[in-house]
């Protein structure tokens, strides 16, 4: 005889239902409450491993931008991976108009100009997720400062070329409506990489860094904005440690601004840059060198420009300023 009674199928099936059931209305054992200090501590330890977590994502990304920088067409493939992703909402999306996209700027891709201005991009995305990673731009000051000098030779190039390409009609009637394409041109989508935010691109939306990105704080977002990364990250960290090479660069940015204010073919717009803007430029070195401890030196080239344009809008700010310097006053108490 059977220790338990014969039970039917039927009945078995109501028992463990019934059994299942008690499983989820009963209550599961809770693990014993936590204290505070060890929730802080399970919190703490969660922040680490999510950091460390990033920190990795983030060096594998960096890896591929930093090998796409030195080939072109690796940096173009990427770009364009990164636009079928994005734009083009990659495989779900439509391929054809993708490829259409690919046959309309055909040309622009095997322009020597859009690669530059590709690299430059590439380059700067490089160096925000460095900022975002550490926080610490020093070791960022030389590679900014050399992505400068880069950005302002393609400029210098791009203006060459677009005074080149209005001469075009004049010179060879056969060419009109097309451009120089040597390098250097000034070409909406290889312009655009350079002057939308680097965290609104498609690179950065494309490796998921674009929320990053865009609260970065003391950080130019443009790369295109040389006055924001100077003033927001270069210039600033220089006069923090008191370097004396602070006015070794603003006077090549000034010797820049000037060279590009020649380029404008309106009169008013050079005379303006002349009489209003270098000499603002040139205030704001001279309150570095204070920054640097050369009272002297700073106060005898804002005495200057008080001099040489008595007629600028800041004048009378300028005369309260260095009075204030001169009498040993903060800037903050100075009076127009």
């Amino acid at each position: 005889m059977p220790p338990f009674p014969a039970m039917s199928f039927s009945r078995v099936r109501a028992a463990l239902l019934l059994l299942s059931a008690l499983f989820f209305v009963l209550p599961l054992r809770a693990d014993p409450p936590l204290s505070s200090d060890q929730i802080l501590k399970q919190l703490d330890d969660l922040q680490k491993q999510q950091t460390a977590a990033q920190q990795g994502s983030l060096t594998s990304v960096l890896a591929e931008i930093t090998a796409a920088e030195g080939d072109s067409q690796a940096a173009l493939a990427l770009y364009q991976k990164a636009v079928f992703e994005v734009q083009f909402n990659g495989a779900k999306g439509d391929n054809e108009a993708f490829q259409g996209w690919k046959k309309d700027h055909d040309l622009l891709f095997h322009d020597p100009s859009f690669a530059n201005a590709l690299t430059l991009h590439l380059k700067y995305l490089e160096f925000s997720i460095e900022y975002a990673k550490s926080g610490d731009p020093a070791p960022l000051i030389d590679p900014l400062l050399g992505f400068l000098q880069d950005l302002w030779d393609y400029q210098a190039k791009g203006a060459a070329d677009a005074a080149a390409n209005a001469n075009v009609d004049a010179t060879d009637p056969t060419r009109k409506g097309k451009k120089n394409r040597s390098g250097g041109g000034d070409t909406d989508l290889g312009q655009s990489l350079l002057k939308q935010g680097i965290s609104t691109s498609a690179l950065a939306k494309y490796y998921q860094v674009d929320s990053l990105l865009s609260g970065l704080k003391d950080w130019e977002d443009t790369p295109a904005d040389d006055d924001g990364i100077l003033n927001s990250t270069i210039f600033p960290a220089l006069r923090t440690a008191k370097k004396p090479s602070l006015i070794q660069i603003w006077d090549q940015w000034i010797d820049h601004e000037t060279e590009a204010s020649k380029q404008d073919p309106l009169t008013d717009s050079q005379e303006r840059f002349q009489n209003e803007t270098l000499p603002k430029l040139q205030w704001a070195r001279a309150l570095d060198l204070l920054a640097l401890d050369r009272k002297d030196e700073a106060m005898t080239e804002m005495l200057s420009l008080i001099k040489t344009y008595p007629l600028h809008p800041d004048n009378p700010s300028w005369i309260g300023q260095l009075r204030a310097i001169a009498s040993g006053k903060p800037l903050s108490t100075a009076a127009n």
